[in-house]
């Protein structure tokens, strides 16, 4: 009888745990991805090759799958063949089955230690349009060779969304040096300044904007005395030099 119990309370708790599946493009370490998954939970694991099977590194990194699958052990696993020489359309299919995944009420990761290099940029790629984690495992050496991972690094998705043209103008306006809110409004809106009857229902507009960049982590902001100075982060840089191109 009690047996009986603990097998019904592990199926009732199978039920209600959260699955997890982790998207792993395979390079040749099976080694480093075996060891960096290891650090995370996993019910199941969908390994990303190329689709060229007459490729020698394509051919090379399905051994390298087969031996992640024994170095896993018992574990449910597929195979995803993405193609090699274009990264959107990889990006594509990888996001449809992170989506899929996700859909099952399973959580997502990718696992981006090792792979064919167009491989991973199309993982994480989709990993951030999908807005999922992805995490790497840096490898350890013995004789010069890769043995293993000696730890994972959590890579976090890029907020990458549209921006609308007002929060364009405001991460321009900003700029390197920064701007405290009444300099900006200014800046925008030459002639709207703290006297200007429009100053204040100009301020309200663009401190809703500046809510969604700081959320976004593209701009930060420093209290000083009545003055807010708005600051560009490192990402918000990024992302105000690329809209520039």
């Amino acid at each position: 009888l009690f047996f009986s119990i603990v097998i019904f309370i592990l199926m009732i708790l199978s039920i209600y745990m959260v699955q997890t599946t982790h998207i792993v493009p395979v390079g040749f370490t099976a080694s480093v991805l075996a060891d960096s998954i290891r650090t995370k939970p996993f019910s199941k694991i969908i390994l990303v090759v190329g689709d060229n099977k007459g490729d020698a590194e394509d051919e090379r990194s399905r051994k390298s799958a087969d031996e992640l699958l024994k170095k896993l052990g018992d574990i449910e696993s597929e195979i995803l063949s993405v193609p090699q020489m274009d990264v959107y359309a990889a990006a594509n299919k990888i996001s449809q089955k992170i989506i899929e995944e996700k859909n099952t009420g399973s959580e997502v990761l990718v696992n981006l230690s090792g792979s064919l290099r167009t491989i991973g940029i199309a993982a994480y790629a989709a990993a951030t349009l999908c807005r999922v984690e992805s995490y790497i495992g840096m490898p350890t050496y013995e004789n010069k060779k890769v043995v293993g991972a000696k730890g994972v690094v959590d890579v976090p998705p890029l907020p990458v969304k549209a921006l609308f043209e007002d929060k364009k103008r405001i991460l321009e306006h900003i700029g390197g040096d920064g701007k405290g809110m009444s300099d900006l409004i200014e800046s925008i809106n030459p002639g709207h300044s703290k006297d200007s009857p429009r100053y204040n229902s100009e301020r309200s507009r663009l401190s809703h904007h500046i809510k969604d960049l700081k959320e976004d982590k593209l701009v930060e902001s420093e209290k000083k005395g009545k003055e807010i100075t708005l600051r560009l982060t490192e990402l918000g840089r990024i992302y105000s030099r690329c809209l520039q191109t």
